[in-house]
């Protein structure tokens, strides 16, 4: 009988149990759904809808970054995170100011400013 063949299936067996026992947390995240691309529902009262153009949007995740910064923010009550316009909108307290929010949404890569007058 080969005794070699044992020893390094031995070996391969104590290097993976090495490794299992040692690994660090996983920092796979799998992907979630894609934020919504547009509000729907009515505006309650006392709150309006706030729009502002970003500039930066260039992968697939970058609306999932803005969304989570965007609901955040303390008041908004819905929000949505357009790719295609660079637009993120959100249903918001009418004494909460656009620029508060340009200001939450300004962050690495990405440039906020309220859209239209």
């Amino acid at each position: 009988m080969k005794i070699a063949p044992l020893i390094l299936l031995a070996a391969a067996g104590g290097w993976l149990g090495y490794v299992a026992l040692h690994a660090t947390e996983p920092t796979y995240v799998p992907p979630r759904d894609a934020p919504p691309t547009e509000l729907t529902g009515e505006v309650p009262a006392g709150h309006v809808v706030r729009t502002l153009a970003v500039e930066g949007m260039c992968c697939s995740s970058c609306p999932g970054r803005l969304f989570d910064a965007i609901l955040a923010i303390d008041g908004v009550q819905a929000a949505a995170v357009d790719a295609e316009r660079s637009t993120v909108s959100a249903v918001v307290p009418e004494a909460l100011d656009a620029s508060t929010l340009a200001s939450a949404l300004t962050f690495g890569q990405y440039s906020a400013r309220p859209e239209g007058p």
